[in-house]
């Protein structure tokens, strides 16, 4: 006999988070308790930030990050700071989706898409309801306009840089993941870093861009993971097999 396609069975909707449970488990679970947490931290950092008791804590460490200013020290930053600006991740969004948009890799295309631009835009909005202004306290180093929480460079180059990571190392051996996360860490560190040292943020404001960037950046993988699943299940369902 030839081959010939097997009827699909609607799938019930307990199989169904079954499956969704099978695909969601392990380093992806940690992210969304990890998520869960940034949430809450989130809210609450934001609510000591209106109540005005996030500035002893952010006063002591502008003072003592703004301790080791040098003029050499200031070109280190200001080369740092580059990697979270527009002028650099946009660039790069746009030749990484490029390329995986000639191998056909669409699901990743529109994953980096919504982390990215979407963070931009989330991020925007948040600056809108907390308009925070930008610190002065010891003079600012190069000259920026806008509100400060959270930071802009902080939680999109964690959406942009954290989506990057998880596509690029996710799978591979353990060694690769283990570089990938702390060169990655190590980066997100220095871009932050750099915000707080120029003058430009406060210290919370960019913990708030962290912990909000995660968020994103794990909302989109759970995305992207069940988009996954859903596609590898209809083509196995829709696959002929021998009769």
């Amino acid at each position: 006999m030839g081959s010939q396609a097997v009827p699909r069975v609607p799938e019930r909707p307990a199989s169904r988070l079954a499956r969704v449970w099978q695909a969601a488990r392990a380093p992806l679970l940690w992210g969304l308790l990890l998520s869960f947490v940034a949430l809450w931290a989130f809210q609450e950092l934001a609510e000591n930030i209106i109540a005005g008791q996030t500035i002893g804590f952010d006063n002591q460490v502008i003072n003592l990050v703004r301790g080791a200013t040098s003029p050499a020290l200031t070109t280190v930053m200001e080369i740092i700071t580059l990697f979270g600006d527009w002028r650099v991740m946009v660039p790069l969004a746009v030749i990484v989706g490029l390329l995986w948009w000639r191998q056909r890799q669409f699901g990743r295309v529109a994953v980096l898409l919504t982390a990215a631009a979407g963070g931009s835009a989330l991020e925007q909005v948040l600056k809108l309801i907390f308009h925070r202004s930008r610190p002065d306290i010891l003079g600012r180093l190069i000259s920026v306009s806008g509100y400060s929480f959270p930071s802009g460079h902080a939680m999109i180059s964690m959406c942009l840089y954290g989506i990057l990571l998880y596509l690029f190392a996710y799978g591979r051996p353990r060694g690769v993941q283990v570089a990938s996360l702390a060169g990655a860490a190590l980066l997100l560190f220095g871009i932050g870093l750099s915000r707080i040292y120029l003058g430009v943020h406060y210290p919370s404001d960019v913990l708030g861009g962290y912990m909000a960037g995660f968020i994103w950046v794990m909302a989109n993988i759970v995305a992207y993971r069940y988009y996954r699943h859903r596609t590898q299940t209809a083509r196995q369902a829709e696959a002929p097999v021998e009769g």
